[in-house]
């Protein structure tokens, strides 16, 4: 599983295709989380829990 900013899913997905693993799960993060306090981290990644254990439980 992937998790990343969602700007590099296009390289990503392509990236995983050539690589023959086309069914590669990526979790597109909205924006990048460098440089942020924890509170806003956990703020950020809150949302992404469900998508996350969903591509774990596919993948």
């Amino acid at each position: 599983m992937l998790l990343l900013t969602g700007g590099l899913m296009g390289i990503a997905s392509e990236t995983a295709r050539v690589a023959c693993m086309p069914d590669l799960p990526i979790v597109p993060v909205e924006r990048p989380l460098h440089g942020l306090e924890r509170e806003e981290i956990a703020a950020a990644a809150r949302p992404l829990g469900r998508a996350v254990l969903d591509a774990l439980m596919c993948g």
